[in-house]
């Protein structure tokens, strides 16, 4: 994503998403790829849940990914496609968040916020000079996109961590 257009996904995702659902805060987390912001919700349970915002570097787009864990760690080092049933690994679980609402369980929901070139798009100059030139209109499609996502959130992964298992002390 253009730097410009992944600098106002990250701001208004934060603060529409503490806003709506005050109980998530940004949170540090080492080893994400560059880009990527977690934000944490301490469970009733004791345990922690966790929406991890994924930047596409390549195309102007956005995804969620929802975790939760009973270390309350966000599990950094997850490997492979899970679904929401699946049985937690160490007492931690991660997955795309558009799995927990059935819509097209075998893709992934990407939210885009402008142009989608093809790799051979970046060979073509114009397209590259059209580009830039929605930068604006793609600027004006951050917050739509953003509250959908964060609706998204308050109506599904809330619910869901909600009847995650409880701490392990």
């Amino acid at each position: 994503m253009r730097k410009k257009l992944a600098d106002a996904v990250r701001k208004t995702f934060k603060d529409v998403l503490v806003s709506v659902v005050p109980d998530f805060q940004a949170i540090e987390v080492e080893g994400l790829p560059k880009g990527c912001r977690v934000f944490e919700r301490k469970l009733e349970n004791g345990s922690s849940g966790f929406i991890l915002l994924i930047v596409s570097p390549k195309y102007d787009e956005f995804t969620l990914e929802l975790a939760w864990s009973q270390k309350g760690i966000f599990p950094v080092n997850w490997g492979g496609i899970t679904l929401p049933d699946d049985p937690p690994i160490n007492g931690d679980h991660r997955f795309r968040m558009q799995r927990i609402w059935g819509e097209n369980i075998g893709e992934d929901k990407w939210w885009n916020i402008g142009s989608k070139l093809d790799d051979n798009d970046w060979l073509d100059l114009n397209a590259i000079l059209e580009m830039d030139l929605l930068e604006d209109e793609a600027l004006a499609k951050v917050g739509p996109q953003v509250m959908d996502a964060v609706k998204k959130i308050e109506r599904y992964a809330i619910p869901y961590l909600d009847t995650m298992p409880p701490k392990n002390d």
